[in-house]
């Protein structure tokens, strides 16, 4: 779901720029604030998923901590961006962007190493 979701975003966000006459809101601009908004309900509750599930099998505890971290830093990614002046906010949209691939990336090297596997138990 994590992985569906940034290509959602990535495909928005590549087809619907915000215009840069800032008078109206046109089609497009509209569309990305909602398509926004529903990649980033969906990331919140696929984090809160991992997060369930791993505090309920031990087994995914440290994953269950690491999306913990990524949601965390997200959202006080997406809370520093709208309390920063303007020319900030890009930083913190950075640290909201990196902590959730940073997971992905993570949940990516357990795939690789196959400590996901059945028969195997996750030790880090």
């Amino acid at each position: 779901m994590i992985s569906g979701t940034l290509w959602f975003s990535s495909i928005g966000s590549a087809m619907l720029r915000f215009s840069a006459t800032g008078d109206a809101i046109t089609f497009p601009d509209f569309a990305n604030i909602i398509l926004g908004n529903v990649v980033m309900l969906s990331l919140v509750a696929s984090m809160i998923l991992i997060m369930v599930g791993g505090y309920r099998n031990k087994r995914f505890f440290s994953i269950a901590i690491s999306a913990t971290v990524a949601l965390s830093l997200s959202v006080i990614g997406l809370i520093s961006g709208l309390l920063l002046p303007a020319e900030y906010a890009g930083i913190a949209s950075r640290i909201a962007n990196f902590s959730i691939n940073g997971f992905v990336a993570l949940l990516g090297l357990y795939l690789f190493t196959g400590k996901l596997d059945n028969d195997k138990s996750i030790t880090i």
